[in-house]
């Protein structure tokens, strides 16, 4: 199917890789393979920073709650304070931020492997056009 893309096609491919979907386009322009391992680099690289970006969800809820039930009853202990907020956060971030570190990495090379098929496919696109 690739080579039957235009350039505009091509374009489109590109774009979809970048700013939608890294795998979407190279699965338009004909690249199964590529478009999925983009696809699976994306998903990965999403569960893994998950449990980082969960655990600070729950960081914020427990201190906006300890504010909460301070306000509501008048009394009641004061929540932590924010510098026991931060050792909290170091704490939650020793425990996932390899982890979350390696996601980053694996999105990021998802989508530079998006970029470069899209590439690929816009000079292979050219080449056919220049060809007829």
């Amino acid at each position: 199917m690739s080579a039957l893309l235009t350039r505009s096609q091509a374009v489109r491919c590109l774009l979809l890789n970048l700013f939608l979907l890294p795998g979407a386009g190279s699965l338009k322009g004909g690249r199964r393979m590529a478009g999925v391992c983009q696809l699976l680099l994306l998903v990965v690289g999403t569960l893994m920073i998950t449990p980082l970006f969960l655990e600070v969800i729950d960081q914020f809820m427990k201190l906006y709650q300890g504010y909460s039930q301070m306000a509501d009853s008048g009394t009641g202990e004061v929540p932590r304070s924010l510098e026991g907020l931060q050792e909290t956060l170091r704490a939650v971030w020793s425990r996932f931020g390899v982890l979350a570190l390696a996601g980053m990495f694996a999105m990021g090379v998802g989508w530079v492997w998006g970029f470069i098929t899209g590439m690929s496919l816009i000079t292979e696109a050219t080449r056919n056009e220049e060809e007829i």
